[in-house]
C-alpha cells in the first residue's frame, strides 16, 4: 500500500526535524565559546539573558507579561528584574493607571551588555560560516532567504545585518 502524501510528508518533516535538531546542537557545541566567555564577564543567568532580550524587544513591559514571554514564575522574573536593576541594566516603575502593576524597560547599559552578548554569538556563526566552502555557503545562504521571507524570522537577524 502506498503512503498517502501527507504520511509521506510527516515523514520528511519529522527526518527534517532531525537534522535540524542535530544543525543547532552543533552550532550550540561549536559557536558557544565567545557567547559563554561574554556571559561569564557580564555575570548573568540566562534568565537574565532572556530578560534582557525580551525588553530589547519593546519599550516597556509589565513583569507579569515579561514572566509568560519567558516563561517563568514571576517570582523568577521578579528575582532576576532585581539584580538587572542593581546593575543599572533594567529600570522598574509603577505603572501610571495602575500602581500595583510594575512595568520594566532595558537601560542603555543593558542594551550595552545585550549588544556584546549578540555580538560574542554572532562570531561564533562568523567561525562556522568562514568554515564552509563557497558552494555550501551559497546552498545555506539560498535556503536562509527563502526563510527570512517570514517577518517574525528576519525580525531576528542582528541590527547591523538587516540594515
Amino acid at each position: 500500500m502506498q503512503a498517502t502524501f501527507s504520511e509521506q510528508e510527516a515523514i520528511r518533516a519529522d527526518a527534517l526535524a532531525a537534522d535540524l535538531y542535530a544543525f543547532v546542537v552543533f552550532l550550540h557545541k561549536s559557536c558557544t565559546t565567545d557567547l559563554f566567555e561574554a556571559l561569564g564577564a557580564a555575570d548573568l543567568s540566562l534568565t537574565q539573558v532572556k530578560v534582557l532580550h525580551h525588553l530589547e524587544e519593546a519599550e516597556q513591559q509589565s513583569l507579569k507579561a515579561l514572566a509568560e514571554r519567558i516563561p517563568v514564575s514571576v517570582a523568577a522574573a521578579s528575582r532576576a528584574i532585581d539584580d538587572l536593576v542593581h546593575r543599572g541594566f533594567v529600570e522598574r516603575h509603577e505603572d501610571p493607571v495602575d500602581r500595583r502593576m510594575k512595568r520594566v524597560q532595558v537601560t542603555t547599559a543593558g542594551r550595552t551588555v545585550s549588544v556584546r552578548l549578540a555580538a560574542a554569538r554572532l562570531t561564533g556563526l562568523e567561525q562556522f560560516a568562514t568554515s564552509l566552502d563557497p558552494h555550501e555557503r551559497e546552498i545555506l545562504a539560498s535556503a536562509l532567504r527563502t526563510l527570512l521571507a517570514h517577518e517574525e524570522i528576519a525580525a531576528c537577524r542582528p541590527m547591523e545585518a538587516s540594515e
